[in-house]
């Protein structure tokens, strides 16, 4: 049994409910079903569930509640377990966030998980730390290098988090901000992310990228001057997109290694060859130096993930240094079953 909620507890629900409305809305923040906000009162806390999306927080109840005390502690006793949010349920129909665990470990009253472009642009380069010790000086901030969310990144900012500290960065994933309250939570997000702000790295004006849409009836290209477009068309900034898994999301949603090929080349027989038959089409194929394919009845989840990694690529240096996902850990993700379920309740 849990303390029904006093009317200082609903309002307060309602003020985050209302902030996650507005960041789900920005995609430079959230993409699709990414990140995930949380308050607690008392035992309980209300927390975004899996697969839902940010934006949709004033228009549908995506919340459920769990108890974050029990959660905390399975991240020390039983990491295994602290996977396994839906054990810790109290209400809601959905299934609790597969970040729960994330949101415990802190003892701050609100918590927010965004999956910010700029931070993670500067959160896969090599100097990472060093980057973030000159952006965030005079913030009381942490930098946890990566790893799988889940019970494994909970415990890592567990090791790392001192009373004082409100703002994590993530390494190759984002930012959290911790506080007493929405409005203070919404505040230090805010000051954090014009910190961090990172402007698309200057490229020659973009090609047209029109005669790419009679490449396969099944992927339709996007504008010049999408980002998928220019991190195409920049050789430098597409050979370090293709080196490896940038961030969970781009792993989830758009494979482990980004697929590439040339325009004089067969679709289908790229697709073939790369992904293979087991596997749905990639929703997004990048065109080296002419722009991208994006799959026709690719969800809009799917589609978010993937303007992302041209959204985030855009702020990377052509020069810069970057911290891959290692390969296992992107079998990890992928063979997961909580990403599995998120995945199959995305649209």
């Amino acid at each position: 049994m849990t303390e029904p909620m006093t009317d200082n507890d609903k309002s307060e629900l309602a003020s985050l409910k209302e902030f996650s409305s507005r960041i789900g809305a920005d995609p430079l923040l959230i993409q699709g079903a990414g990140g995930n906000t949380s308050v607690k009162f008392g035992d309980t806390m209300w927390i975004k569930a899996s697969g839902t999306q940010l934006k949709d927080a004033l228009a549908r109840d995506l919340f459920v509640c769990v108890h974050w005390r029990d959660i905390a502690a399975s991240v020390h006793d039983d990491l295994k377990r602290a996977d396994r949010p839906q054990e810790f349920q109290i209400a809601g129909e959905l299934k609790p966030s597969i970040e729960t665990c994330l949101h415990a470990v802190l003892s701050h009253s609100v918590v927010i998980h965004v999956h910010c472009v700029d931070t993670i642009a500067l959160a896969m380069r090599q100097n990472a730390p060093s980057l973030f010790e000159t952006k965030l000086a005079g913030f009381n901030w942490a930098f946890v290098p990566y790893l799988k969310p889940g019970g494994p990144l909970a415990a890592g900012v567990a090791s790392v988090a001192k009373p004082e500290t409100d703002v994590f960065v993530l390494g190759n994933h984002g930012l959290i901000v911790a506080a007493n309250s929405t409005q203070e939570a919404e505040a230090l997000l805010n000051r954090v992310v014009d910190c961090l702000r990172t402007y698309p790295t200057p490229l020659e004006s973009p090609q047209d990228t029109s005669s790419l849409n009679a490449l396969h009836e099944k992927y339709v290209t996007p504008n010049a001057d999408h980002p998928l477009s220019r991190l195409a068309q920049s050789k430098p900034l597409l050979d370090l997109a293709l080196s490896g898994g940038l961030y969970p999301d781009q792993v989830l949603f758009c494979g482990p290694r980004l697929i590439s090929m040339t325009s004089e080349e067969n679709v289908a027989q790229v697709i073939a060859s790369k992904v293979g038959p087991e596997l749905d089409d990639p929703v997004m194929i990048l065109v080296h130096g002419e722009g991208a394919l994006l799959r026709r009845d690719a969800a809009g989840t799917e589609l978010a993930m993937a303007t992302s990694v041209g959204d985030v690529m855009l702020r990377v240096p052509e020069d810069a240094a970057l911290t891959y996902i290692p390969e296992d850990e992107c079998a990890a993700l992928l063979n997961w079953d909580a990403e599995k379920y998120r995945r199959t309740i995305n649209t």
